[in-house]
Parts: C-alpha cells; structure tokens; sequence
C-alpha cells in the first residue's frame, strides 16, 4: 500500500465489549472513490496467549444492507493464520485490500474466544479526489504543520 496519499479513516466499530462465541460485526464501510482499504482491528490483551480469534474475516456486499459474502483470501483460518492473543499488550490484526475488482462495501466479523473489547477502525488509500476537510476525511480533527 502507498501511505498518506488521499487518505480517509473511518471508525467502523466503537469499542464494544464481546464476550466468548459472541460477533462483533462492523459497520459497513464506504470505499467508493478510493483505490485500497486497510482494515485494522484492535482487540484488549486476553487472559491467556492462545485466546486467539476463532472468527476473524471481511466481507464484502454491492449494497449497505444488502447480503455480505466473506472476501476470498480475508478468512481467518482458511485464508491466513490468526495470531495467538497477547496477553500483555493489545492485540492488532491488520487486513489490507486492494479494491480492484471488489465490491462497494465491507464489513469486519471477530469473534474471541475470551471476553475482549474489539474496536475497528478502517482507512481508506489513494482516493480519486484528496479530501479537503476534516470531515471529507471522516475525522474531528486534521493537523498539518508547516
């Protein structure tokens, strides 16, 4: 991925508490205009190393509410290894998608296997048009020093 051109974040799931066998299932998540998607999912610190995700995967959907279909090469365990828990630093999985040939929206699906806050925030690269403002860029906030 190419960093900083374009950019625009989204926090696609607040911190929520999600117990053992419970989903914690992301908003879904606008890529239209933008070339690349960087889901990044942060997880507490677990009670024991292998705690590790049982489910953690993308999916993707041609509409906000329509039916989402897990993303070939985005499922955890049959796609790629999903890490064993850290249980004395927070636990970060990263997912980057190059959206040429994908559809419009994505969601995020974890599931732990301990009780853990799960918190998912998504940045979208090398948009079409550079977002001017906070809010284009789906921030409070932007600080660009001189």
């Amino acid at each position: 991925m190419l960093q900083l051109q374009n950019l625009k974040q989204t926090l696609a799931l607040a911190t929520v508490s999600t117990t053992n066998g419970a989903t914690a299932t992301s908003d879904a998540i606008d890529t239209i205009g933008y070339s690349e998607l960087q889901v990044c999912i942060l997880a507490t610190t677990s009670n024991t190393v292998t705690n590790k995700f049982t489910v953690c995967k993308l999916q993707q959907s041609d509409t906000t509410d329509g039916t989402f279909a897990d993303v070939t090469g985005y499922v955890g365990g049959t796609s790629f290894t999903v890490a064993n828990a850290n249980t004395s630093a927070s636990y970060l999985t990263i997912l980057n998608v190059d959206l040429k040939g994908k559809k419009r929206y994505f969601k995020s699906v974890v599931s732990p296997q301990t009780t853990q806050s799960i918190t998912v925030l998504a940045n979208l690269g090398r948009g079409a048009i550079a977002p001017s403002s906070a809010t284009l860029q789906g921030v409070n906030t932007v600080v660009n020093p001189s």
